[in-house]
This record gives C-alpha cells, sequence and structure tokens, in this order.
C-alpha cells in the first residue's frame, strides 16, 4: 500500500501514513479496475444533475485525466465551476488543502 501511494504522491509522509491506515481508505485496486474508471458509464449521466457543482481538479492527476473530467463538466447542465490546479496530481484534497480551501470558500459563499 505505501508503494503504491509513493508512486501516485510526491507529498509528505504524514499524508500517505494516514492514507495507508486510514479505515475508509481504499487499500487495493487491480489495474483492471482502475482503467475501468474512466470508461464505465456513470450511473447518472451527467446531464441529468441538478444540483450545483464545484469540480476540483489536478492537472497531472494520473488517475483521472483532464479530457475526461472536462468531458463530464461540459454535460452538467446547471450552475458549475472548474477549478484546474497546474503542477497538482491526483492527491489535491489532502497534499494541496491551502490552494483550493480559497476556491472551496468561494464556491460556498457566492456558487453562481
Amino acid at each position: 500500500v505505501k508503494r503504491y501511494y509513493d508512486l501516485l504522491s510526491s507529498g509528505d509522509d504524514v499524508v500517505k501514513d494516514r492514507l495507508a491506515n486510514d479505515p475508509l481508505a481504499l487499500q487495493a485496486i487491480s489495474f483492471r479496475a482502475l482503467a475501468s474508471l474512466s470508461t464505465t458509464p456513470l450511473e447518472r449521466a451527467p446531464s441529468e444533475i441538478q444540483t450545483p457543482i464545484l469540480v476540483l481538479h489536478g492537472e497531472d492527476d494520473n488517475i483521472f485525466p483532464l479530457a475526461y473530467i472536462r468531458s463530464v463538466y461540459d454535460e452538467l447542465p446547471g450552475k458549475k465551476r472548474m477549478e484546474v490546479y497546474s503542477g497538482v496530481g491526483h492527491f489535491l484534497v489532502t497534499e494541496h488543502a491551502d490552494k483550493i480551501i480559497p476556491d472551496i470558500k468561494s464556491w460556498v459563499d457566492d456558487p453562481s
């Protein structure tokens, strides 16, 4: 598990250790399951979602390619905002909270 997080994350060891020991975190995933993440149809079409949505995405995410995230985002019909963080990978929330918190606060204060 630690090797998996080391491969995906260049962040601090405290974050990796917390993820590795978190009982709610996924501890293993097969390559087949990982590959299916961007090819499996969504349970609900994005065009049916009416809830305002803020999408935060790391440009260097090696799990969900930016093109895939943009394609899903483009289908969302309602209020939405997308923030893409340059030089940031998949562990955006755990390793770059300082970058995303202002955007989350701005969205909560005014989601338009």
